[in-house]
């Protein structure tokens, strides 16, 4: 179970939605700050001219993106628990074992 009564299922569905809003919300507030203006990589100008998609359009799209997403991940999560009849065993590593990590080239 994840924090208080709520199932890690709906954590790893909902937490990631409001993740991406609060991101945005701050991407969006900081875009509005003239000072950080020699920081963009394009000027306002360019922004407003190759946008051509306003931002009530691209928050409907990935609403219903989210939506689509929800609904998906719910279901999958109803058929998996409803198959499974096997007891979850949780994953543990041995006490006296390293674990190695490996970096190629």
């Amino acid at each position: 179970m994840g924090i208080g009564a709520v199932s890690d299922e709906l954590l790893g569905t909902f937490v990631p939605i409001a993740v991406y809003w609060l991101y945005s919300g701050l991407y969006v507030a900081l875009d509005g700050v003239g000072r950080l203006d020699g920081y963009r990589l394009h000027t306002r100008e360019e922004a407003a001219t190759k946008n051509v998609v306003s931002r009530a359009a691209v928050v409907r799209g990935v609403l219903l993106q989210q939506v689509f997403q929800v609904a998906v991940s719910l279901t999958l999560f109803a058929v998996v628990s409803s198959s499974s009849s096997a007891p979850a065993v949780p994953l543990s590593v041995p006490r006296n074992s390293r674990i190695v990590f490996v970096v190629g080239h």
